[in-house]
């Protein structure tokens, strides 16, 4: 059964001369760490479709890691404060699954919310976005086919860990037909014909949204300020939506970069606020393909991320007109495509490649 996304853990601290004040070699000191457990998410007939490793939530109104509506002001360092500091996420089970038919995707997700709660549930934002941006959900009409299951029907273990999907089974496996390649957590198909798939099922970003370079540059610590499993442990990713002025809508926290995203679309399908064409995402990790195809699904025309883009990230944005800003940090990044979003004094970081 699903506690919580904090557990303490019992460990050793060491510390090296000079390394600054500290017990080193104190015993039996609980530190705060992530949990991470399985979320399964079944068709109809109870076949798996997918597992994912999420950190579970909260109990209803613990609130840790809500951001909804609520502006950040203020960022965090890149390191964890307090003398907790270097918490390791806890694996605590085995992949969570999604059944529909043959085949077996495994992913890593954390979710914030109680297993009893709904509209305020990210186990569910999670499971309905990664089913959006796979296509398997076509608008918010579908999104409460995506319910928990009932405890009395599942395992003592199994409790709390178990999302179906009721919609009819054999649309579910038009819709999502297994993949021609594995997929690992984070990075998914890759190559070109991961952007003719893509083509398929979206179009290219519409969007009139213009951002000033210095509302670009504050995003990454605003979105930290709103990280409060991240600040008590050091052991997740982030996602959030932000306006064109800075303002936090939503944060979503997990152990994978991807599933932050797909927990915030899912909040914003639950919404009815898809596409997000008036709204900047911001990842708290390296921007991959996976990251980008969500993020094209889910209509956003800006992304931006403390790290680097790959290749393949940059490509589909090129493709759908997205905006990729990387590497934003100490008042600098830079914009790897669609600049012209971009707007107010800021140094060209981009404007030239290298010869060659």
């Amino acid at each position: 059964m699903v506690k919580g996304p904090i557990e303490e853990r019992p460990v050793v601290r060491v510390g090296l001369a000079g390394a600054g004040p500290g017990r080193a070699g104190e015993l039996g000191h609980l530190d705060p760490v992530v949990v991470e457990a399985p979320l399964e998410l079944r068709d109809a007939d109870g076949k798996s479709l997918t597992v994912t490793m999420r950190t579970p939530g909260p109990p209803r109104g613990g609130g840790a890691g809500r951001a909804d509506g609520a502006a950040a002001q203020d960022g965090g360092a890149g390191t964890r404060a307090g003398p907790g500091a270097g918490a390791a996420g806890h694996a605590a089970g085995a992949g969570s699954t999604v059944r529909a038919g043959s085949g077996l995707d495994a992913t890593a997700a954390s979710a914030d919310d109680d297993a009893d709660a709904d509209a305020d549930d990210t186990d569910l934002d999670l499971a309905r976005g990664l089913l959006y941006t796979e296509g398997v959900l076509r608008d918010a009409a579908e999104a409460p086919s995506v319910r928990r299951a009932p405890p009395e029907s599942l395992a003592r273990d199994e409790r709390g860990n178990v999302v179906v999907v009721h919609l009819d089974p054999a649309l579910v496996a038009r819709r999502w037909p297994p993949r021609a390649l594995p997929a690992s957590a984070g990075c998914g198909v890759c190559g070109k014909a991961s952007i003719a798939a893509l083509e398929l099922r979206a179009d290219a970003v519409r969007s009139d949204l213009a951002v000033e370079a210095e509302v670009i540059a504050e995003l990454p610590d605003r979105l930290r300020a709103g990280q409060a499993v991240f600040a008590a442990t050091g052991g997740l990713h982030a996602a959030g939506a932000f306006t064109a002025a800075g303002e936090l809508l939503a944060v979503r926290e997990d152990v994978g970069r991807h599933n932050a995203v797909d927990k915030l679309v899912g909040w914003a399908l639950r919404a009815g606020r898809l596409p997000l064409a008036d709204a900047v995402l911001c990842v708290s990790g390296r921007l991959g393909y996976e990251i980008a195809h969500k993020a094209v699904m889910a209509g956003f025309p800006i992304i931006v991320s403390v790290s680097a883009p790959s290749s393949l990230a940059v490509d589909v944005a090129e493709r759908f007109r997205v905006t990729v800003c990387g590497f934003t940090r100490g008042g600098r990044f830079n914009v790897y495509s669609h600049a012209a979003r971009i707007v107010g004094p800021a140094e060209p970081v981009a404007a030239a490649r290298p010869p060659g």
